[in-house]
């Protein structure tokens, strides 16, 4: 039985500004965003204008400001009673920095919360509340009616004419009423239209509670029909909700003098680009699409993506001056710099991950997203007198001397800090006076913009090949493991079982010449690409040159050097195989005859830990991991494949966030060996880090930052190697996987290791 569910329904002007006639969204929000979604649910809670509009909890009791605190409630809450909510962060907020500031209500602790949205993503299904109801086809659903009403009572309006209010007021009792009449006539509105207006605001205000009330009674049941988290996956929920609560320091002052920089910029190039065309500039995306396609360029989207594939073929210079400006202008990692501002709240940025965002476990970003930030900014020079420059320079800014042959050096955290001088000043000409280009050099910098609070410093460090080991001691690909127990170089050995090389001449001609062996970079184009099933295409997004039957040959002895990972893959009855095998065969096993188990085993015979089995009471298949966590895919099912000899082809329901694989929705999906292999081997990986997150938060190395790959901690004593001991103590499951943590570095600022 899940907890009893609770709802807030709340008003705020956070993430609007006035400008004396309207409201508009804050500068550096993009498009027409404004409101929550803009500023996070912290900087929300905590703006000094929100305030409660109404709640709901348990079975549909009713809470409102102006009535007696709900004394069974919180005294409920105060003896560690557990609650339930639909995003529970939300509500979190509200309670601990809204209801116990105003109203001196007893603290919410996170322990006592659980989250039905965590319980969907968890379960494979949406996190928005409408669409998972939609998808299980609740008997309650959320109200249609509720977007409006949100509109109305939460977010400030625009004064008109007939009406000149900037807030509609909730009129609970006959009292609100005649306030809320008086108040109009004396603004000058017409007595029949005052009763209108006071009459529609009265019965909204009553639906604005039966919907409160029809959002629990959705949660509850939705709640009722998915899966409780397991008790390692509440684990990991909960340290989810310590790590978003407890949020990252940023360096607020950095953060305004690049938005400051990025300002400056898109007004420059705005100027330019209505130039070129005419008088449209970079926000009116549709209007620029129209004025290409009268130069002869012919696109869709302007998306970063295609901008970038764009400008690799001949045009017309106003139109490539063109997209060069939309590239400049609209980079989203360079206006992460405006989340940062907008989302910041007392010197912190919280709520920066959703637990479960994708299906296999792992979390996705929200905000800035710190799990996709760019790894470096331009190349530069490192002057004698240890400062950093573009390399346009041919002296040095800093100093003046001139500059020494050589080439320029990668980006580095020594090359931020100079920057990060440069941007304080606020000058986008001194910027690019430094640096050259001032939007890749603010891109370069956006890590150092997380930082460690006073007292603290940053402690981090990353696996070391995690998906790479986690996929071999999976398959049982014993070569692979050895590899990289003995920190060998997996794509000199890739390459040389691949294509029968000496491993000793390789290494011997990297020693001779300076240069790697030409087919070490085939083995690294191997390695990366092909993993999961990936074929020719594979090799080429990996810079692999050769004709297609040259690629092919790679592929083929790749996987002839692979055998074990080839079988792990998976397969069903054909000329390869009399029997199903690995995963696939297992998953169409399962799909065939329901609510049996079918474990997939290793070409040697043992077992790898992980089984398939297709609920009849779900229509579900799930993937248990070694872990004992699930991989779920929803109404699976089996049909022909378009080439016979590939057997039966698999497909899911689910929703998908990626608009490169399709429309993003609930949809139906197309699942294969490869894919199988990529997801089990995500979902395993991000359970080793999520066990190492867990190990840290107990040894008292509080976790503020997380990628894929990487933990970071806000300490003030500690080291990294006690944090790499932690990373790779891993679950009993997984002893004996060389598993290793390497590289890690403490600094103030965040970096890239």
């Amino acid at each position: 039985m899940s907890p009893p569910p609770f709802d807030f329904e709340t008003r705020s002007s956070a993430g609007y500004v006035w400008d004396g006639r309207r409201w508009r969204g804050p500068p550096g929000a993009s498009g027409t965003r404004r409101g929550l979604p803009v500023v996070g649910a912290a900087a929300y809670a905590r703006h000094p204008s929100t305030e409660v509009l109404c709640l709901r909890y348990a079975d549909g009791q009713h809470w409102r400001p102006g009535l007696p605190n709900p004394r069974p409630l919180l005294d409920y809450v105060a003896a560690g009673g557990m609650l339930e909510a639909w995003n529970s962060a939300f509500e979190w907020w509200v309670w601990n920095e809204v209801c116990t500031r105003r109203y001196g209500w007893p603290s919410l602790r996170l322990e006592q919360l659980r989250c039905a949205m965590a319980k969907s993503r968890a379960h494979a299904l949406p996190g928005s509340l409408d669409l998972a109801g939609e998808v299980l086809q609740l008997r309650t659903r959320k109200d249609k009616d509720g977007t409006r009403l949100l509109n109305k009572f939460s977010m400030p309006r625009n004064p008109t004419q007939t009406d000149p209010r900037v807030w509609v007021r909730c009129l609970w009792t006959p009292a609100d009423v005649d306030t809320e009449r008086a108040a109009l006539l004396a603004a000058g509105v017409k007595p029949a239209a005052a009763e209108r207006i006071v009459a529609e605001d009265a019965a909204d205000t009553q639906r604005l509670s039966d919907y409160n009330h029809t959002d629990i009674k959705s949660e509850h049941e939705a709640s009722e029909r998915t899966p409780d988290l397991s008790p390692l996956e509440l684990t990991h929920w909960l340290n989810d909700q310590r790590i978003n609560r407890r949020g990252v320091a940023v360096d607020e002052a950095g953060i305004a003098a690049c938005c400051a920089i990025v300002e400056q910029a898109i007004e420059r190039y705005d100027a330019e680009l209505a130039g070129v065309t005419g008088g449209i500039v970079s926000t009116e995306l549709q209007k620029l699409i129209g004025w290409l396609h009268g130069q002869g360029v012919h696109t869709d989207s302007l998306d970063a993506d295609n901008v970038e594939a764009l400008l690799e073929r001949p045009m017309p210079d106003p139109a490539r001056r063109a997209l060069q400006i939309r590239a400049a202008v609209g980079s989203a990692s360079v206006k992460k710099v405006f989340a940062m501002r907008l989302q910041a709240t007392r010197g912190r940025l919280h709520d920066l991950y959703n637990f479960f965002g994708a299906r296999t476990g792992r979390p996705t970003g929200e905000g800035p997203q710190p799990t996709n930030l760019p790894k470096a900014g331009p190349d530069v020079y490192r002057c004698a007198c240890g400062k950093h420059y573009g390399p346009h320079r041919v002296a040095c800014p800093w100093c003046g001397r001139v500059r020494a042959p050589g080439k320029p050096r990668e980006w580095s955290p020594a090359a931020a800090d100079d920057a990060l001088e440069v941007i304080a000043w606020r000058s986008l000409d001194a910027l690019q006076w430094f640096y050259g280009d001032a939007m890749l050099t603010i891109a370069g910098c956006l890590r150092g913009l997380f930082v460690a609070a006073p007292g603290h410093t940053l402690i981090s460090s990353d696996f070391t090949a995690i998906e790479g080991v986690v996929i071999a001691c999976l398959a049982g690909e014993q070569w692979r493991i050895e590899a990289f127990r003995e920190d060998r170089s997996l794509y000199v050995e890739s390459a040389s079982r691949a294509f029968k090389l000496s491993v000793e001449d390789m290494l011997a001609h990297h020693k001779a010449t300076g240069q790697h062996h030409p087919m070490r970079q085939v083995g690294k184009g191997m390695e990366l690409g092909l993993g999961f099933g990936g074929w020719i295409n594979a090799l080429r997004q990996f810079d692999v040159a050769g004709t297609d039957d040259e690629l092919k040959r790679y592929v083929l002895a790749w996987r002839d050097a692979s055998p074990a990972l080839v079988h792990f893959w998976g397969g069903q009855p054909s000329w390869r195989s009399p029997a199903h095998f690995g995963l696939e065969g297992m998953a169409v096993l399962a799909i065939q005859n329901p609510d049996r188990e079918y474990p997939v085993h290793r070409l040697d015979g043992s077992f790898t830990g992980v089984s398939y089995t297709y609920s009849r009471a779900h229509d579900a298949l799930f993937c248990v991991v070694p872990s004992g966590g699930r991989v779920t895919y929803h109404r699976p099912r089996l049909a022909p494949a378009e080439q016979e000899w590939r057997g039966l082809s698999i497909s899911y329901e689910g929703y998908n966030t990626n608009p490169k694989q399709g429309p993003p929705g609930w949809v139906t999906m197309s699942l294969y060996s490869g894919k199988l292999a990529e997801n089990v081997t995500q979902r395993v990986a991000r359970d080793i880090q999520m066990h190492a997150i867990d190990n840290c938060e107990r040894a008292g190395l509080p976790v503020v930052l997380h990628t894929y790959d990487e933990i970071v901690a806000e300490v003030t004593s500690g080291t990294v190697e006690g944090l790499e001991a932690l990373m790779v103590d891993v679950p009993a499951w997984a002893r004996g996987w060389p598993i290793k943590a390497a590289g890690g570095w403490m600094a103030r600022r965040y970096r890239k290791g």
